[in-house]
């Protein structure tokens, strides 16, 4: 059962789609102190939607199909290859689906660094007050990490479907755990630095 629910999480959840998005709306609400969407913003959820869409039918397979996949997968990760696990299978090549989401979430990691590097270039950080100085610190580390992590995943992605990449393992391997490291570092934080959840003032 707990490899159905890897399989599900990694493969068939189309809510990792809304990462990217929830990434840009929280770092645009921190910086303008305004948390509310905009109209144009359920554009974001494109994504997500084409997904669910798409998984759909995955739903109502039996649940000794989905079992026996899931099996598969953690005996032999090369088996995601032939896996079809939505319609898209018959569009896209299966390469493609799985590198979607990273390069979605990189696409949107890199908007919200522009974003903040517009943001510190008009502030002009030496006349931002001190107290801000750990929100700064917090940003710079959450998108930096983010960044470092998503590379090494599309590329130990590329490399699990042999795509001529897999002289990169040792070196992926190092930053995949000092990314995760960083990334939970970044997940407690709030608990011990409230103030960096209510944005800069």
């Amino acid at each position: 059962m707990i490899e159905l629910l890897l399989l599900g999480f990694a493969i068939v959840f189309p809510p990792l789609y809304l990462i990217g998005p929830v990434l840009y709306w929280y770092v645009r609400s921190v910086l303008t102190d305004n948390y509310r969407l905009k109209r144009k913003d359920i554009w974001h959820l494109a994504p997500m939607i084409i997904y669910l869409l798409a998984a759909l039918p995955f739903t109502f397979v039996p649940l000794s199909e989905k079992i026996s996949a899931a099996k598969e997968v953690v005996n032999d990760v090369g088996y995601i290859q032939y896996f079809k696990a939505t319609f898209l299978s018959d569009i896209f090549s299966v390469p493609a689906i799985y590198l979607s989401r990273p390069v979605l979430i990189l696409a949107y990691t890199i908007w919200a660094i522009v974003l903040w590097i517009r943001y510190t270039a008009d502030k002009k950080l030496s006349s931002v007050f001190s107290s801000q100085h750990f929100m700064k610190v917090w940003i710079s580390v959450l998108l930096g990490t983010l960044l470092i992590l998503l590379i090494s995943h599309i590329l130990l992605i590329i490399r699990v479907f042999e795509l001529n990449f897999s002289e990169l393992a040792l070196a992926l391997g190092v930053l995949r755990i000092l990314s995760v490291a960083g990334l939970i570092g970044l997940l407690i934080s709030p608990f011990f630095f409230p103030s960096i959840i209510y944005g800069l003032p």
